[in-house]
């Protein structure tokens, strides 16, 4: 053979470099202290993250794989981790690293004040309009961002945003409901699998979820917003919302809307999904609206809403334990490393993850 047959002809793709870090954890760096909640996919704690070889501690959410989801499942969950990894934003919880033993570990930042949606429940006294409008516009700009990367979220809802503080939420969990083993029958009218009340009528007649899918559960995550943690179709069996939708039949105008904010959610949940807005035009809007928030959310008292201290809250007061406050590093901190902390080598990454896959299958 000639040389020039031994060397793959080069066909650039002008695509950049895939320059996101995943972070393959021992069991060893990770201290579990206290259940957070269990969901679809298993169990989130609060935890410890040690790196090897460092004196910090760093708090963070550990999610555990739960074993009735199968091999199958943990192949294509971390196909799912690789493609978690690669979303870096504002508005979306971080994924910081993966732990392959025994059980899939999903290892993302820790946010001290719990969910959305247990947060505007908790707080409802004291939340004005202009930070409901801008949480509508934090969650319309994460998911304008997995748009943009072509991403589906699929399982939308409060309580998948995360609060950081009052003035900054986060999405979770984008993408993880595709990996569920889910039958067409299993309906679920608080979240978890076939969460029927938060979507669309092409997914629940045809499985089809798209960005513009995603758009319908963001109006109805604004409506649990705007009704300070209401329950969509409260006292509807879930197995009857596909025949309300198709008769006309949409959710309340929330009491503190204006027709303007409603009628934008109306446009969330039209039939025909191309006659949707698209999140682009969701930021756009709500930016619009959160300018001049009284004109459009009428809420008494709005000019003397102030929220207690973060630190009030429920959620973060279950998180503080005297045995780990000491010594602790925000993970933001940590991820600006000085010259001397290793990165994970991105060649090690992928061979890890190649032979597990081999192992697994």
């Amino acid at each position: 053979l000639s040389a020039n047959h031994l060397v793959e002809p080069l066909t650039p793709s002008g695509t950049a470099p895939n320059q996101a870090q995943l972070r393959i954890l021992k069991e060893t760096e990770l201290k579990r202290v206290k259940i957070l909640g269990t969901g679809a996919f298993g169990t989130v704690y609060k935890g410890i993250w040690v790196p090897e070889g460092e004196s910090v501690k760093i708090p963070v959410a550990v999610k555990i794989l739960s074993e009735t989801t199968g091999p199958k499942a943990s192949v294509e969950f971390m196909d799912e981790a690789l493609i978690m990894a690669s979303m870096e934003h504002p508005h979306l919880v971080r994924l910081l690293g993966v732990c392959l033993s025994p059980t899939i570990q999903l290892v993302t930042q820790l946010m001290p004040h719990g969910c959305l949606l247990d947060y505007v429940h908790e707080h409802k006294d004291n939340i004005g309009s202009q930070l409901l409008l801008n949480w509508c516009v934090q969650i319309a700009k994460g998911m304008m961002y997995l748009e943009e990367r072509r991403l589906v979220h699929r399982d939308l809802a409060a309580r998948n945003v995360l609060v950081k503080s009052p003035n900054h939420i986060k999405i979770t969990d984008f993408g993880l409901a595709r990996l569920l083993d889910t039958n067409e029958k299993e309906y679920n009218a608080d979240g978890g699998k076939m969460a029927i009340k938060w979507m669309a009528l092409e997914c629940i007649h045809y499985r089809k979820f798209t960005h513009q899918s995603d758009v319908w559960s963001y109006g109805v995550t604004i409506w649990e917003l705007m009704t300070f943690g209401g329950k969509p179709y409260d006292g509807i069996p879930p197995c009857e919302i596909p025949e309300i939708l198709e008769k006309g039949e949409r959710l309340p105008q929330p009491p503190i809307c204006t027709i303007d904010v409603y009628m934008v959610m109306v446009k969330c949940w039209m039939i025909d999904a191309d006659s949707r807005p698209r999140f682009k035009e969701l930021v756009a809007e709500f930016c619009r609206m959160a300018r001049d928030p009284q004109r459009y959310l009428v809420i008494q008292g709005d000019d003397c809403m102030k929220l207690p201290s973060p630190n009030h809250s429920k959620f973060f007061q279950s998180l503080q334990d005297e045995d780990d406050r000491r010594d602790l590093m925000d993970i933001e901190e940590y991820l600006v490393p000085p010259p001397s902390r290793t990165q994970p080598d991105s060649k090690q990454v992928r061979e890890v993850l190649y032979l597990y896959k081999l192992r697994a299958g």
